[in-house]
């Protein structure tokens, strides 16, 4: 994560002093868009049928639970700023950062402030989860 934030603080830093000028190339942009979905693609795991049987009660309900919450806090975001939807949707969908970024890039979607609201996303997850959690356990009469 330190490595992402650094690198993401140089080229906005580079970019915004005018330092750096990068255009997209399409053959480049083609590559990293293949690397990106073969890399997604190698992440999963096969699971027999009835596995899929057995999970598919829980699967459906966490499915569901992150479209609702994508498309209700791609909808905050839009009305609270003037951010465009999609580019909000791509902003609060979980996923990486370097996948959704590229993603809207390849869309022609504000690609920095995607990247930025996941940047601020994950933050205030890895900020408030801990918190909550602790939270949870003492109120639930956990030890610790």
């Amino acid at each position: 994560m330190g490595v992402m934030m650094g690198a993401m603080i140089a080229v906005g830093s580079g970019k915004y002093f005018d330092l750096l000028s990068m255009k997209p190339h399409p053959l480049l942009s083609f590559f990293i868009q293949w690397m990106l979905g073969g890399m997604v693609g190698l992440s999963f795991f096969k699971l027999s049928m009835g596995q899929v049987k057995k999970l598919m009660h829980a699967i459906y309900w966490v499915v569901s639970g992150v479209f609702a919450m994508s498309f209700l806090s791609a909808f905050l975001v839009n009305q609270l700023t003037d951010l465009d939807f999609r580019s909000a949707l791509l902003s609060s969908t979980p996923g990486g950062l370097p996948e959704m970024a590229t993603l809207a890039q390849a869309l022609a979607l504000a690609a920095p402030l995607v990247a930025a609201l996941h940047l601020f996303r994950m933050l205030a997850i890895m900020s408030v989860l801990p918190l909550l959690v602790k939270w949870m356990n003492k109120w639930l009469g956990g030890k610790g």
